[in-house]
C-alpha cells in the first residue's frame, strides 16, 4: 500500500485509536477484478483511465485496511489526480527541450531531480489529506521547496559517497516528512537513525552473501556431491520445498 504511513500513524495515535496492529481484510478476487477491468479500460482510453483506476484502487485498499476494527477512507477524486499530473507533465516536457548540450543537460537533470522530489512531497501531502480515520483527517505541513533542496543535496552526497550516505539520507528525509505529518492534532515522529539503518543494511548484506564457512551443505541423493546453499531460516527451507535439515537423505 503506497500510503502505509497513514496506517502506522493511526496505530500510534493511542489518544484517538485503541492499541491494535493494522490488518488488511480485503479479498484478492475483487481486487484483481478491479485491476483487470481497469487494464482493459486503460487500453481503450489510451491511458487516460489511469486516474480513475488509481482512485478506485486506493479506495479499495484504504477501506480494506483496519486499525482497532476501524477502516480508513480515501476521499480523493480522479479529477484532482488529472489536474495534479498535467501541470508537472507539461513542465517536464518544457525542461526536456533544454537538454541540447552538455551544460544544459546537467542543468536540466538537476532541475528534473528537484521537481521530482517536489512532486514526491506534494503527492504524499495529497494522499494524507485525502485519508480519513474515524472522522479525523491526516494532513502534512512543511515546505515542499525546502524538502526538495534537502533531497537533492542528500542524493548528491549519496552519489559522491558511492552509496554510503544512503541510510543517512533516508533517515533525515523520513525525519523531515514525519515531523510534518499529523493525525488531527497529533504529530508523527520517526524513531530510526542513519547508523541503525546502516547496521541493518550491512547485516542484511552479510546474510545475502555469507562466507563459504557459513554455508550449510546439502547432500545430493544420487551422486554423493555436496551443494552449498545460503543459511536460510527454517521457514525459508519449507517454502523452498526442502526439509529443515543439514543434509538430504541419500
Amino acid at each position: 500500500m503506497s500510503n502505509s504511513d497513514a496506517a502506522i500513524l493511526a496505530a500510534q495515535a493511542s489518544g484517538c485509536a485503541p492499541a491494535g496492529a493494522p490488518r488488511f481484510v480485503g479479498r484478492s478476487q475483487p481486487f484483481w477484478s478491479l485491476v483487470s477491468r481497469g487494464a482493459v479500460l486503460l487500453m481503450l482510453t489510451l491511458g487516460i483511465y489511469r486516474f480513475w483506476l488509481t482512485t478506485d484502487i486506493r479506495r479499495y485498499l484504504w477501506s480494506s485496511t483496519e486499525v482497532a476494527d476501524e477502516s480508513f477512507e480515501y476521499t480523493g477524486t480522479p479529477r484532482e489526480l488529472l489536474l495534479a499530473v498535467l501541470v508537472p507533465l507539461y513542465s517536464t516536457f518544457f525542461l526536456l527541450t533544454l537538454m541540447l548540450g552538455e551544460i544544459w543537460s546537467a542543468l536540466a537533470l538537476l532541475v528534473l531531480t528537484f521537481l521530482g522530489q517536489y512532486a514526491v512531497f506534494r503527492a504524499r501531502r495529497y494522499r494524507l489529506t485525502r485519508t480519513v480515520y474515524r472522522g479525523i483527517r491526516f494532513h502534512q505541513t512543511g515546505s515542499a521547496l525546502r524538502y526538495s533542496v534537502c533531497a537533492v543535496l542528500w542524493w548528491s552526497l549519496v552519489v559522491l559517497s558511492l552509496g554510503l550516505a544512503y541510510p543517512f539520507a533516508q533517515s533525515q528525509l523520513e525525519h523531515f516528512k514525519m515531523r510534518h505529518t499529523f493525525f488531527g492534532n497529533l504529530p508523527g515522529r520517526f524513531q530510526g537513525s542513519g547508523w541503525r539503518l546502516l547496521v541493518r543494511g550491512l547485516y542484511g548484506r552479510s546474510q545475502l552473501f555469507p562466507s563459504p564457512s557459513a554455508l550449510p551443505r546439502l547432500c545430493l541423493p544420487s551422486t554423493g556431491m555436496r551443494l552449498a546453499l545460503p543459511a536460510l531460516p527454517r521457514t525459508s527451507w519449507r517454502r523452498a520445498g526442502l526439509p529443515a535439515r543439514s543434509c538430504l537423505p541419500h
